[in-house]
């Protein structure tokens, strides 16, 4: 099932180097709100993801991620292996940071994985904006 995560307005918003404050102002709501929002306490409305996806450059696929949540339907094995994937992931997130790093990206020595997989998805979907393939 795909869900709306809403720490990925923080990861956005941190990759562009705004302060929720900053957000805040450019898409016209209260820096509580924005905070309500990167919380998950509330869900930002459709207009206002809108503005938020526009202040940061970001696509709506950003925002929503496949939930992983366990159900009778899956199998003990199947769950094993879906632990084992994010444990792979994780470490290759790691793995980015040098690389980043090596490729002369500021500050990258300095970053959290998940500052990494932010940084690597938005260049992601640049070069796939540049393709021509979003929005």
């Amino acid at each position: 099932m795909i869900v709306f995560d809403a720490s990925r307005i923080s990861l956005a918003r941190e990759c562009r180097q705004l302060a929720a404050a900053q957000l805040a102002d450019k898409i016209g709501v209260s820096s509580q709100q924005v905070t309500q929002w990167e919380r998950g306490e509330v869900t930002p409305s459709a207009s206002n993801l809108t503005k938020i996806m526009n202040a940061v450059d970001a696509p709506p696929t950003f925002f929503y991620v496949q939930s992983v949540a366990p159900d009778a339907s899956v199998t003990a094995f199947e769950q094993m292996i879906v632990e084992q994937l994010a444990a792979i992931n994780a470490k290759l997130e790691h793995l980015l940071i040098p690389v980043a790093r090596q490729e002369g990206r500021q500050a990258a020595a300095d970053m959290t994985p998940e500052e990494a997989r932010a940084h690597n998805e938005a260049v992601r979907e640049r070069a796939k904006k540049k393709a021509g393939m979003t929005r």
